[in-house]
């Protein structure tokens, strides 16, 4: 009985240490629960959010920042984070343009060929007028040494007078004409345009003409209006194919020639009005 008596205190005194023990957690519990620090985290957690638990490991001296301050760090924390999580990479860019060689052809008096004031009586009444010729100095200057040509546009066709171009000494038909406008409707006349004594690069060059839009050329002077008509210039010994020059010098002659007298309204004033387009061809 002895025995018994002794294993069950011996079971009563663990039971009643084993409770004393649960009490003594519990009191630890309650004050470590009620100890600053966690009352910080407690309320840093109710402030902040539950996804704040990543940084229940600040030190101490950063728990004791007042709340609205550490989660507004936190936040700018987490934010800066994101960024450099993506701002990893950078575009270079390499850019640029590369223009082609460019050419300007220049006409000497802003192209003008001014034949003043004609006085009515000194034209012929039967027949065609022939005026003296009028030279334009002409140059075409280019960025490195190009193949060119040029092309002749004439503004006025509807007023060409036929027959008037062999008057002028060019003979032929009337391929090489541009008109000279018209007064009452009466056409006024015709002129020609011709390039000579052209000089490439400071070197001799001679004209040549090709009526295919570029296929083939032949020599020749002068410039025909058309959009399948160019001028070019070529070496000397080589005359079927246009060269390539920097700098081209030479001259444009114009050549005019008006209409007869008796076809003109001469009781007033009649004006010359051709025009004529001169556009640069890159060949």
């Amino acid at each position: 009985m002895a025995g018994r008596y002794l294993s069950d205190q011996y079971y009563a005194n663990s039971r009643l240490y084993l409770a004393l023990s649960h009490i003594r957690f519990g009191l630890d519990k309650l004050k470590w629960l009620r100890s600053p620090g966690v009352l910080q985290l407690r309320e840093f957690r109710r402030r902040c959010g539950a996804a704040s638990d990543c940084y229940f490991f600040l030190k101490p001296e950063v728990l004791s920042m007042k709340f609205p301050l550490l989660c507004t760090l936190l936040a700018t924390i987490g934010g800066m984070s994101f960024t450099q999580a993506h701002a990893q990479s950078v575009e270079v860019k390499v850019i640029g343009t590369i223009k082609p060689a460019a050419c300007t052809p220049t006409l000497a008096g802003g192209g003008v060929v001014d034949y003043g004031d004609i006085k009515a009586s000194t034209l012929k009444q039967t027949e065609f007028n022939v005026l003296s010729e009028k030279n334009l100095a002409l140059s075409i200057t280019c960025d490195s040494p190009m193949k060119i040509g040029l092309r002749v546009t004439d503004n006025r066709p509807e007023t060409v007078v036929p027959g008037a171009q062999a008057a002028s000494g060019g003979g032929g038909d009337d391929s090489r004409s541009h008109g000279l406008g018209a007064v009452s409707g009466k056409n006024v006349g015709i002129y020609t345009m011709s390039v000579r004594e052209f000089t490439g690069d400071s070197t001799s060059v001679d004209t040549v003409r090709s009526t295919d839009a570029g296929k083939t050329w032949m020599a020749g002077a002068w410039m025909l209006p058309g959009g399948t008509h160019m001028t070019s210039w070529a070496a000397t010994d080589n005359k079927t194919v246009p060269g390539a020059y920097k700098n081209l010098t030479g001259t444009v002659t114009v050549a005019t020639v008006l209409n007869k007298g008796s076809e003109l309204p001469l009781e007033n004033d009649v004006r010359l009005d051709g025009s004529a387009t001169l556009e640069l061809v890159y060949l």
